[in-house]
Formats: C-alpha cells, sequence, structure tokens
C-alpha cells in the first residue's frame, strides 16, 4: 500500500506542481511520508514539519474505523520507522483535511 500510496503522491504533486493553494499547503507533511530521506532529515532537526508529519502519523493511526485504509497504511508506516505522537499545535480542521487527502492518495484519484 506505501508505493501505491507514494505512486499517487508523485501524480498529485505533478499535476499541482508550484502550488499555493491550501491544498498544496497541507500536502507538505504528506510530502514527508512519501519521501522517507526527506522525513529523517526533519527529524534530526525537529522542526515543525516533523511534528506535524508524526502528528499527522498519530491520527492515521487512530482514524481506522472511519478511514478502514489507514488499517493497513499505518502498519506500513510504523514498519518503515514512521511514529506517531499527538501534538496540539496543530488545528483539528487541518488534520482532517489531510487525513482525507492521505485518503484520496490511497484510492484510485490520483493514479493514471
Amino acid at each position: 500500500m506505501y508505493r501505491f500510496f507514494t505512486l499517487n503522491y508523485k501524480n498529485f504533486k505533478t499535476l499541482n506542481e508550484g502550488g499555493n493553494d491550501y491544498r498544496s499547503i497541507i500536502a507538505q507533511p504528506i510530502e514527508l511520508l512519501a519521501n522517507q530521506q526527506a522525513f529523517k532529515m526533519h527529524k534530526i532537526k525537529k522542526d515543525k514539519l516533523y511534528r506535524e508529519t508524526v502528528n499527522l502519523v498519530y491520527h492515521i493511526s487512530n482514524a481506522v474505523s472511519e478511514y478502514p485504509r489507514f488499517e493497513i497504511f499505518g502498519d506500513d508506516l510504523a514498519y518503515m520507522g514512521y511514529e506517531g505522537y499527538e501534538y496540539k499545535e496543530f488545528p483539528d480542521e487541518r488534520i482532517e483535511d489531510q487525513m482525507k487527502l492521505v485518503d484520496l492518495l490511497l484510492g484510485f484519484s490520483y493514479t493514471y
């Protein structure tokens, strides 16, 4: 499932190249889910983007009943070394929108 996610993320990124719209902005932590090297660099810094990504992983792991595909995807993330931790600094609406986008990336919306 992770490989499918990364392929769809590349397609998403191509379609939204150079975008400064809301969707491109909320996709920043999702980029770190699709790029393990970038995640590791941000993990060393423990910067805001790292915290937002780890927060997203936490919420993905806890939203399995709402988003069934997250069960397998969350296991894939854990296997690849992504840990989840809740940070309260990020608005609930933003987190929910990020989870909706991840769910789209796990489906066929960006497959071509």
